[in-house]
């Protein structure tokens, strides 16, 4: 019985652990294979459930563009049009408010000037005016005070005469009553009779008023 050799075990040990390692990496490999395909069915699976309810959503998407891109191109051309045609408008007006609120800054300074100018003649009027009134007042207040002492004596002179006349008048009229009582005083002592062979004394007599009558109510 021959003893086989180290070299031939070696070779046969090296040649079986490459057999070994190419049946495990074909296992591997058939493995990833199984796995591979199943998820690829599955893929296709989901691929054909979304297109299947996609394909409806694109023709519908695609029908509402067709639809509607001649609409957005004739806006599109109105849009354009309205914009070509507004924006000279658009211009003229800028200038137009340029130029206004120019003209408007002026005219408010002319104002304000014209404004300032006013108010100061006005201020040296209500001056003058003032002046014109204090000096008017006081040529009225002189006046009047001379009025008043003017008039004052004619009117003291005037009551003083009239005072006088009215004294003058109750003097005369209080005569004239005093001397008709002692003329009827005296007529009637020479109507009554002597008694006792006696003339009476004029002074003795006493003087009877005549009896008064109230007037019925």
């Amino acid at each position: 019985m021959q003893v086989p050799q180290p070299s031939n075990t070696l070779s046969l040990i090296f040649t079986i652990a490459v057999v070994a390692s190419v049946v495990i990496q074909a296992a591997v490999f058939i493995g990833l294979f199984i796995a591979v395909s199943a998820a690829l069915k599955k893929i296709m699976k989901i691929t054909e459930q979304v297109t299947a309810k996609a394909m409806p959503i694109v023709s519908d998407v695609h029908n509402i563009m067709q639809d509607v891109t001649p609409k957005i191109k004739t806006i599109s051309s109105q849009v354009t049009s309205v914009v070509e045609d507004v924006t000279p408008k658009v211009k003229t007006i800028s200038s137009h408010l340029v130029e206004m609120s120019s003209t408007l800054r002026d005219q408010t300074k002319h104002v304000n000037s014209t404004v300032d100018d006013v108010v100061d003649k006005t201020r040296v009027q209500a001056n003058k005016v003032d002046d014109m009134v204090s000096a008017v007042l006081g040529s009225i207040s002189h006046a009047g005070s001379a009025v008043q002492s003017g008039v004052a004596k004619p009117v003291r002179k005037v009551g003083s005469v009239l005072n006088g006349f009215r004294v003058g008048l109750d003097t005369l009229f209080n005569h004239r009553s005093h001397a008709k009582s002692n003329g009827a005083a005296q007529d009637i002592v020479e109507e009554e009779p002597v008694t006792g062979g006696d003339k009476a004394d004029p002074s003795s007599q006493t003087i009877h008023p005549p009896p008064t009558t109230s007037s019925p109510l």
